[in-house]
């Protein structure tokens, strides 16, 4: 490779899918942003109790904590699924990996667990929004963990992989 070592090759990969994933959550973000100031709604980062309970209301009392968390987790289990879908498509294909997320995302519609990274993006399965939800914390460490866990097998991987036979 003229770029220099794998390592560094598919450490600048994973950087560039972490910065797409970022890039999209700040776009949308921002989108929000401007959307709320162009129909003048007041944009408020209060998470509060709401008068019926089957919506999407908080346990108890949110802090500023609670919906900085709320915003972030999304963020930080989309970065370890890229991370999870780049590791499976250097070991099949692009179009295996993106099969094997969109399983693992089905699942977590139907399955509450924190095996299935899918459930924490979704803010109804969280322990701020459900009293048996998913801990905020523990999503955030697994969701590192599994990114560290892909990076590190997505580098022992691609050292031993032959590229120039794969088609």
């Amino acid at each position: 490779m003229k770029g220099g070592s794998r390592d560094k090759w598919f450490l600048s990969k994973w950087l560039w899918c972490m910065a797409g994933v970022i890039l999209y959550y700040l776009v949308a973000y921002a989108f929000v942003a401007v959307f709320c100031l162009a129909v003048q709604v007041l944009v408020s980062f209060d998470i509060r109790v709401i008068e019926y309970q089957d919506l999407l209301s908080p346990v108890s009392e949110c802090t500023l904590i609670d919906t900085v968390k709320v915003m972030i987790l999304p963020v930080i289990s989309s970065m370890a699924a890229v991370s999870v879908q780049l590791v499976a498509a250097l070991v099949t294909s692009a179009f295996m990996g993106v099969l094997f997320m969109a399983v693992l995302y089905i699942s977590s519609a139907y399955y509450c667990t924190p095996f299935l990274t899918g459930n924490f993006s979704m803010l109804a399965r969280s322990g701020i929004f459900r009293a048996d939800g998913i801990d905020v914390m523990q999503a955030v460490l697994i969701s590192t963990g599994i990114m560290i866990l892909s990076l590190a097998a997505g580098i022992w991987i691609f050292r031993r992989q032959d590229i120039m036979e794969r088609k």
